[in-house]
């Protein structure tokens, strides 16, 4: 008797406890400015020669898309130049004080 009243107490505070969860968070509007950014991009063109390798020809795709719950996009970019192949993620924001994007 003990234990049925114990697990119906435990059951009546988890349903309590799932109810009163606050609902997920959603993006503002500002966020809508990274669409900009998303789909997929093919680029060539010629690099200079600097500290980082010889200049040449160079290609890069990249492939950039939100990210669940919609707050970020996420970017995947692949670049092929004289120096060789270079992978590089990132995922662009907005500073919340100016609105500004930033990488």
């Amino acid at each position: 008797m003990k234990r049925a009243s114990a697990i119906a107490i435990a059951t009546i505070l988890l349903i309590a406890a799932a109810a009163a969860q606050p609902p997920a968070p959603k993006p503002g509007p500002e966020l809508k400015k990274l669409d900009y950014f998303t789909g997929n991009w093919a680029s060539e063109g010629d690099s200079k020669p600097s500290p980082m390798g010889p200049g040449g020809k160079m290609t890069m795709n990249q492939e950039a898309k939100w990210m669940d719950g919609g707050f970020f996009v996420v970017i995947h970019s692949d670049y092929k130049h004289s120096g060789g192949r270079r992978h590089r993620y990132g995922i662009p924001g907005l500073r919340p004080a100016r609105q500004g994007l930033h990488l």
